[in-house]
């Protein structure tokens, strides 16, 4: 900070600074990470997509699409056979495409 912004700080203030950019990070990730679950959400509604296709439609990185998998299991969509459905896809739709 001191280099490029002129700004001295203690050791204590520098441990807060890095723990207030963290939890800004993480805030930004969760933001995305929620409008990502939407976006396969809505596509598989509107489609009648599996959850693998819906991910391969997005694009979404072979490694987070575990996390998705787990997100979108985590939530109450068993009233919407569509995502309950899409839910229960067979891992190979994706996993052979990697």
């Amino acid at each position: 900070m001191e280099e490029e912004y002129g700004i001295r700080l203690t050791e204590d203030e520098t441990k807060e600074l890095k723990k207030m950019c963290n939890l800004s990070e993480g805030v930004y990730n969760d933001g995305i990470y929620d409008r990502a679950k939407e976006d396969l959400k809505n596509l598989i509604q509107s489609t009648g997509w599996s959850l693998a296709k819906a991910m391969e439609m997005l694009h979404i990185p072979p490694k987070e699409k575990e996390h998705y998998e787990q997100e979108m299991k985590k939530g109450n969509f068993n009233h919407d056979r569509r995502i309950y459905s899409a839910l229960s896809y067979d891992r190979r739709d994706y996993e052979s495409d990697y």
